[in-house]
């Protein structure tokens, strides 16, 4: 199992050394590091002595400017700071009233437009001619192609039986868009 301290730099794990935030089991790994590397104990002793030097030196910043209000003090002043913070904090949070409000306007959004989806996916789609009104007899396929395919091939056989002198009964007509209906494979011989 490794340890935390194993991916640590030995200026960092002599530095926890010294505060003495090791465990117990880390801090015996670092004494026996310590025996077995005189290098390791010469940092040791040099951090020790910047240590106790930083420690006189702020001692004695002390006692020249002591402090202007005693630590009780101190402390109550910043609890009192961090409850009025609370306090601006909540004032400035919306009102339940005005998020309701928001959450209502929003749930009539969505619906509508939904709705208005919807109006235009069918305005194109009967612009397109891929829908046509109800009771409408031509088929609908791809945009009337069908439709126009037919009427095609009708007007070539008018203008065909006009150009030989016969006459073509609308029945037969009829006959032939219908086929033409059933059977749209038709139109891709055409």
């Amino acid at each position: 199992m490794t340890s935390p301290i194993d991916n640590l730099e030995p200026q960092a794990l002599l530095l926890l050394y010294l505060a003495e935030e090791l465990s117990d089991a880390d801090r015996a790994r670092v004494e026996a590091m310590l025996r077995r590397d005189p290098a390791m104990q010469a940092q040791l002793e040099e951090l020790r002595r910047d240590h106790e030097e930083v420690g006189r030196a702020l001692a004695e910043l002390d006692a020249a400017e002591p402090a202007a209000h005693s630590p009780a003090v101190v402390v109550r002043h910043i609890v009192r700071q961090m409850r009025q913070h609370r306090l601006d904090l909540a004032r400035r949070r919306p009102s339940v009233s005005a998020t309701v409000a928001a959450s209502r306007r929003h749930w009539v959004l969505y619906p509508a437009g939904a709705a208005a989806a919807a109006v235009f996916v069918l305005l194109g789609l009967w612009g397109t001619g891929l829908l046509e009104p109800t009771g409408s007899s031509r088929p609908l396929v791809m945009g009337g192609a069908l439709v126009a395919a037919a009427d095609a091939a009708l007007l070539e056989d008018l203008t065909q039986s006009f150009e030989l002198g016969m006459s073509l009964d609308f029945s037969e007509a009829d006959e032939h868009l219908e086929m033409l209906q059933n059977e749209p494979e038709l139109l891709l011989n055409l």
